[in-house]
Parts: structure tokens; C-alpha cells; sequence
């Protein structure tokens, strides 16, 4: 793919995942890159999952209980 994608967009995602969370400290947003995407992968507190997607229809993909790829 080509160059890290801005920080700025990470920290949007952030941002609006913490505004909607009961437990901010729990949030992790971190980047993955891969040969044909950028992945922005959000971790949540389990009683914060249904607060951010509100059920697997609407994600791409979902990896496990713990860890939402959006």
C-alpha cells in the first residue's frame, strides 16, 4: 500500500469512539497495513461493544468477541 496513514485519522476514530463509551480507558485504536488495505482496528470494553457498532451487519468483519474490525 503506500505511506502510514495520517495520525489524524486514527485520533478521529478515537475521538468519536471515546464520545460514545462508558469506559474510555478501555478504548485502543491502532493502525494495521496490509498489501491491500489500512486497517483501523477498535478495542472496547465488552459492555461498550453495542454502544459503538450496533450489531454485525453493520462491520466489515468481526475477528472476535474482544477486538471489532470496522
Amino acid at each position: 500500500m503506500g505511506a502510514e496513514p495520517p495520525k489524524d485519522v486514527r485520533e478521529l476514530c478515537e475521538y468519536l469512539v471515546l464520545g460514545l463509551v462508558d469506559e474510555p480507558d478501555a478504548v485502543e485504536v491502532t493502525v494495521e497495513m496490509t498489501a491491500d488495505a489500512i486497517v483501523l482496528r477498535i478495542v472496547v470494553a465488552p459492555d461498550d461493544r453495542g454502544k459503538v457498532i450496533r450489531s454485525e451487519e453493520h462491520t466489515s468483519e468481526l475477528q472476535s468477541p474482544d477486538h471489532l474490525v470496522c
